[in-house]
């Protein structure tokens, strides 16, 4: 089974990506990044929701492996709607203690 820093590493390969520019969309730094593809630390939770809506990262894939990678069309109405449940939620609870602003 994969380990979360491999799924990382992935995810990188996939959108071809350098870590400096993962960093940047993301919201996160080149050492974090690399701590987390060699599995010595993990994201906050403000960088696992950045991957998940700035990248359309499946939240089920990206904290289990189950799945697919990213939300997409392809993918069974029951993740899709899992994820953008997880994802309205999150964004819910992030704005509701003022972590992040209201999207508009």
């Amino acid at each position: 089974m994969q380990t979360q820093g491999e799924r990382l590493e992935e995810i990188i390969t996939v959108l071809k990506l350098s870590r400096e520019e993962l960093a940047e969309k993301i919201n996160s730094s080149v050492p974090s990044i690399s701590k987390v593809v060699r599995n010595k630390g993990n994201f906050g939770i403000d960088v696992y929701i950045n991957l998940i809506t700035n990248l359309n990262v499946s939240v089920n894939w990206l904290l289990s492996g189950k799945g697919t990678m990213f939300i997409q069309e392809k993918a069974s109405e029951h993740d899709a709607k899992f994820d953008e449940f997880i994802k309205e939620k999150v964004l819910s609870v992030l704005i509701e203690y003022d972590i992040i602003d209201a999207v508009k």
